[in-house]
């Protein structure tokens, strides 16, 4: 009897131990594949605001001034999926971090740049650099140029993005070193089965100081700067694991009986 206790107890551990195991899967620069990344930026100042940056190589966040905030899109379209070197949906994600190396700064102050959960989807990050926005392409007025409008002057809280499981991180003036937000939150939101439309980087509301920030994009001429997406995963073993784990432990058992 206390063989057989034995036994189930040490099915039960090993089980356990094999039940869940965690794995990291790094997208972009040095990473399993680029994960599908498209990005982008829009600014709102007078004469630029219908201006596309998907070919800039650099993306931007904050204010110049007043009238001229930037904005930055994130898209990691192929991150998910059943195939090698993706997250299966429905994982559980203990951590994931946005990772990107600051390309420079304006100002002399510390700035806040949050990164928010997109909710409404960017079809065509285009492929200016500094350019009038051709038909479809994101740019401050448009979604998609003279297509489909933004929910208001440019894109809003709560109709193009949310703020829920949002990441905030402080960047000091001068900073040249990568910056990492954690989104685990709104990965996890992304792998329960909320669609992934990408992130928004974007700065607080204007404080009287140019907070302009600047990050090297996907085009960035030196790869070694390009962002990165890590995700780490629980890997839940296929039914047919367990199975035979739970056949071999019964077959011993049997065995013991006999």
């Amino acid at each position: 009897m206390k063989k057989t206790i034995g036994l189930l107890v040490l099915i039960a551990m090993l089980t356990s131990v094999v039940s869940a195991a965690e794995v990291l899967i790094r997208f972009g620069e040095g990473g399993v594949s680029d994960g599908g990344l498209l990005d982008s930026a829009a600014r709102s100042e007078n004469g630029r605001e219908n201006y596309n940056y998907g070919a800039s190589q650099a993306i931007n966040t904050g204010w110049e001034t007043s009238t001229d905030e930037l904005i930055a899109f994130s898209h990691w379209t192929n991150i998910f999926g059943s195939g090698a070197n993706l997250v299966p949906l429905g994982s559980t994600i203990n951590k994931a971090e946005l990772m990107m190396v600051v390309k420079g700064t304006s100002g002399t102050g510390d700035r806040t740049v949050n990164v928010y959960a997109m909710t409404t989807q960017i079809t065509d990050m285009g492929d200016g650099d500094s350019r009038g926005a051709e038909s479809g392409e994101v740019c401050w007025n448009w979604r998609a140029y003279d297509t489909v409008a933004w929910g208001g002057d440019g894109p809003v809280a709560g109709t193009d993005y949310t703020i829920t499981g949002g990441a905030s991180l402080t960047i000091p003036a001068g900073m040249t070193t990568t910056a990492t937000w954690d989104v685990t939150d709104i990965v996890q939101a992304w792998s329960d089965g909320t669609a992934n439309y990408g992130f928004i980087l974007r700065g607080d509301a204007w404080n009287d100081s140019d907070t302009r920030t600047d990050f090297w994009s996907y085009e960035a001429e030196d790869s070694g700067n390009v962002p990165v997406l890590k995700i780490y995963y629980e890997q839940i073993p296929e039914p047919a694991t367990m199975s035979l784990l739970a056949l071999g432990g019964l077959g011993v058992l049997i065995r013991r009986k006999r």
